[in-house]
């Protein structure tokens, strides 16, 4: 089946189409972005780059040049994005592999504000540790093009070390199934796309089971 054939055409001639592969049945349907890029060396100028940023993004943290009491914190769980424990969210982050990485770049989205939030939750630990702990997770290799922490498994960071971006974005097609849980839906199917062709689908189960296809 080519891609061309999925171009511009409704949901329900999408679910038709994915039936050739895989049962569709009931399940809730998403079409999610697409980032299918190779795992490239990490050179030293990027990370020396990455290094200037955030020395830079500290240095205004400590300054105190944010406009925003930091209220929120490592130590507040955010329960979005990759560790929201819906399975459509799981289904879609993982079909999607990290569409809203890669403008994370050189900063991986740590600015200043986060890092004054780190600091004050913090307040056992230094600066200049906490520049060095991002410095030490960098990963020798990272997938071109996006963000410097964005490793073959997704992102390296933890959670708690992560931006709240990385924490709460959600992408518009997330973001129209919000409210809906797991027990509202018979499993999911999302659909990735790049350049207007479908390039993968994967079929989750309400038991959290997943297949993922190339469309190709």
């Amino acid at each position: 089946m080519s891609g061309q054939q999925y171009r511009h055409i409704s949901m329900d001639e999408t679910r038709q189409q994915l039936e050739a592969h895989r049962a569709v049945g009931d399940k809730l349907v998403l079409v999610v972005p697409s980032y299918q890029m190779p795992l490239v060396p990490q050179s030293a100028e990027r990370v020396d780059r990455f290094r200037q940023n955030l020395e830079r993004a500290m240095s205004s943290a400590v300054a105190g040049e944010t406009d925003v009491t930091p209220v929120v914190g490592p130590s507040e769980p955010v329960e979005r994005h990759t560790d929201d424990p819906r399975l459509v969210v799981i289904n879609a982050c993982m079909t999607c592999r990290g569409a809203c990485c890669e403008h994370g770049g050189d900063e991986a989205y740590l600015d200043a504000k986060f890092l004054a939030s780190r600091l004050a939750n913090e307040p056992e630990r230094e600066p200049a540790s906490i520049v060095a702990e991002y410095l030490d997770q960098i990963p020798e290799q990272s997938i071109a093009g996006s963000c410097v922490f964005h490793g073959q498994q997704g992102c390296v960071l933890s959670r708690e070390t992560r931006s709240r971006t990385c924490n709460e974005f959600l992408c518009y097609p997330l973001q129209e199934h919000e409210q809906e849980s797991d027990s509202a839906i018979n499993g999911s199917v999302a659909v990735a796309k790049q350049r207007g062709e479908f390039q993968r689908a994967a079929w989750m189960e309400p038991d959290g089971s997943r297949i993922e296809i190339e469309l190709r």
